[in-house]
């Protein structure tokens, strides 16, 4: 879940014998739909009709975990939501503590996950079934999910893996620690170091490493050039920072469109499309 869209899976994961090797368990990936958070959590009319304490739950859980047992029923077999437990992680933007999060640029949006199974987990006959059917709501932070996800990837997967100088793979430390960095909305970063020495025989991606999210897109973005410099200025009159830029403000999406309105409007007007020009102005924020 990140400042633009909410990406939502349903996995199943079959029962762990004390003999299974967690490796080696299945989990299958039964259905994916993603929501935009403009369309399902911002707009006017919405804002009126939902209780933003539940405005998560309602606007995304529920209509998610229908579109799953209700309209996917015919292409995955699901038991019915009355027999069903769900473990639901939550891989959210934003800083995490005791299982709650204010959501990064949705700053109005606070999700607990511990009151979404306590709201829907009760005595009362009219609880909704699908909220009803979440036992266990865990929340943490999106890049953590992300960092530990990296953990998964094989150096020698060429899909995923791409080794920009000749010979880097080979100069990994493989209990060294990691970084992980992505541009999305906002500026996502998250680092991992080892937690504990690598067990013997074991894949150098599976050793213990922990996690940690970082604000590094709240660091101050240092311009080097004049045209950089230019710029700097611009976006500190912009957002009526004078002293200030962040780092996300210029790596990102929104950074994005910073950079592109300064260089349409202010350094190359005479080069920009009017077709492009004109959607971007039509978009907004």
């Amino acid at each position: 879940v990140g400042g633009t869209n909410s990406r939502m899976g349903l996995y199943s994961i079959p029962k762990q014998n004390d003999d299974d090797n967690e490796d080696n368990l299945d989990r299958r990936l039964l259905v994916y739909k993603e929501y935009l958070n403009e369309e399902q959590l911002l707009s006017p009319e919405i804002q009126q009709l939902v209780d933003k304490s539940t405005a998560f739950e309602q606007q995304i859980l529920v209509p998610f975990l229908k579109y799953c047992w209700e309209e996917q029923k015919q292409h995955v077999l699901l038991p019915p939501i009355q027999e069903t437990e769900i473990i639901a992680s939550l891989a959210i933007a934003g800083p995490v503590r005791n299982n709650q999060v204010q959501v990064s640029r949705l700053e109005q949006l606070v999700i607990n996950g511990d009151d979404i199974v306590k709201r829907n987990n009760n005595s009362k006959n009219d609880a909704n079934p699908y909220l009803a059917s979440i036992k266990v709501c865990r929340i943490i932070n999106d890049f953590v999910a992300q960092g530990y996800g990296c953990l998964t990837l094989e150096k020698n997967d060429k899909e995923h893996v791409i080794e920009l100088v000749v010979g880097s793979h080979d100069k990994v430390d493989p209990t060294g620690p990691k970084v992980c960095i992505g541009a999305g909305t906002g500026l996502g970063t998250c680092f991992l170091t080892p937690a504990s020495p690598q067990v013997p025989n074991q894949k150098e991606q599976q050793a213990c490493y922990t996690c940690f999210p970082s604000e590094y897109g709240q660091s101050e973005w240092s311009p080097r050039t004049d045209w950089e410099i230019r710029l700097w200025n611009h976006l500190k009159q912009v957002q009526d920072s004078p002293y200030r830029v962040n780092l996300e403000e210029i790596v990102s999406g929104t950074g994005l469109a910073n950079c592109y309105e300064f260089l349409a409007n202010h350094e190359y007007p005479q080069k920009r499309n009017t077709d492009v020009h004109e959607r971007f102005q039509e978009a907004g924020d």
